[in-house]
């Protein structure tokens, strides 16, 4: 999958997965790729009863740890297993069969964390997949980058942002040694005093 998209220039794979795409060197037990500038991990499972919840968590964890940008779940046919030691028919399926697939953005990440701890199963129904081939899924990648863009998603940030200061300064109002070792560490000095101004008139 990373070779494939790499081809069609959506995303810019590590060497090593691009040159050794069966593992014949040990490939990395997490396979980020660059998209957009942002990082994008693909977490794949094939068809299964919990294909699905496995994929899909992986993917989530990756991107609520700061680990990715965007998540992305594939569910393989279970077919594809068989064409695995031959990487031109692999990809010549991989290309052309439906597969079922979620994006996974940061906005999921945040409906996730403030979902409540005692309903742990509605996290997997934040995640919804969709079924199709590969160019449908190139195109969920586009949307979900178009979504990232968005005022709300930076207003999140911003307002977050803005809780964590005022905690931040709360704490050092009901501990002013703290501000004094902060100002210390970052060698902040005390601010420089000046002598007003005066005008000609004010002189005489």
């Amino acid at each position: 999958m990373a070779q494939l998209l790499q081809e069609r220039g959506v995303v810019a794979a590590p060497e090593q997965i691009l040159k050794d795409p069966l593992g014949r060197r040990r490939m990395p037990d997490l396979l980020l790729v660059d998209y957009q500038g942002l990082r994008l991990v693909i977490e794949g499972e094939f068809a299964s009863n919990s294909a699905k919840q496995k994929a899909s968590k992986s993917a989530l964890k990756r991107v609520e740890d700061g680990i990715a940008h965007i998540g992305m779940a594939l569910i393989y046919p279970a077919s594809l297993r068989d064409l695995a030691p031959d990487i031109a028919r692999l990809k010549e399926a991989l290309a052309e069969t439906t597969m079922e697939f979620a994006v996974i953005t940061e906005s999921e990440a945040l409906q996730s964390q403030l979902t409540l701890p005692d309903l742990p199963g509605k996290r997997n129904d934040l995640v919804s997949f969709e079924r199709g081939d590969l160019n449908a899924l190139i195109n969920a990648l586009r949307r979900s980058y178009e979504q990232l863009l968005k005022d709300q998603v930076l207003e999140r940030a911003v307002e977050a942002l803005k809780n964590g200061i005022g905690v931040f300064i709360s704490s050092l109002n009901i501990q002013p040694a703290t501000t004094a070792r902060f100002a210390s560490a970052l060698e902040f000095g005390e601010p420089p005093t000046t002598k007003p101004e005066t005008s000609e008139e004010d002189a005489e």
